[in-house]
């Protein structure tokens, strides 16, 4: 059985952590969206570390959302981000998308010292309609522009909701 998803957020002289545990589905992203827009309006992280190592599966709206992270930190010349990717299903998933380019891929376990502490969960964040449709778009846009091999799996995704926005 699946479990429900959660993100959680911990934070170590600048560095932060994100830990996706169990099913990350896009009812998480407008929760990850605020997140992160408050996290970069008051400072840019040192470094940000991501741990797929609980994760049991994570769709393409936070894959997109991921890569926000990535071009937020670029935009503010901060360090790459790494993903900690142990399980090799999501790892092959990532590496088929084109993460490898943006992102430090570790597929270890994620470092038992920051693993004691595992993180407060990320503010929950309702949304409506509209902007739910908002968040999804531009994930998968972010996942369009990251590596020309997703164009055929999500183009049409685009498409639809660029109608619907």
């Amino acid at each position: 059985m699946i479990n429900q998803g959660s993100i959680l957020h911990a934070e170590h002289n600048g560095t932060h952590c994100l830990r996706l545990v169990g099913s990350i589905r896009y009812s998480l992203a407008p929760s990850l969206d605020r997140f992160l827009q408050r996290l970069f309006a008051d400072s840019t992280p040192r470094a940000f570390l991501v741990d797929l190592s609980q994760t049991e599966m994570i769709d393409s709206t936070t894959l997109g959302l991921l890569v926000k992270i990535a071009r937020l930190m670029s935009v503010h010349h901060a360090s790459e981000v790494v993903l900690f990717s142990p399980r090799e299903d999501i790892t092959e998933i990532l590496i088929s998308m084109g993460f490898g380019n943006f992102f430090q891929l570790v597929t270890t376990d994620f470092p038992v010292t920051l693993e004691q502490s595992s993180g407060e969960p990320i503010p929950e964040s309702e949304t409506d309609q509209s902007r739910m449709t908002k968040i999804i778009l531009e994930a998968h846009r972010a996942l369009l522009e990251m590596d020309r091999r997703n164009e055929a799996t999500f183009r049409d995704v685009v498409r639809s909701l660029e109608k619907e926005g």
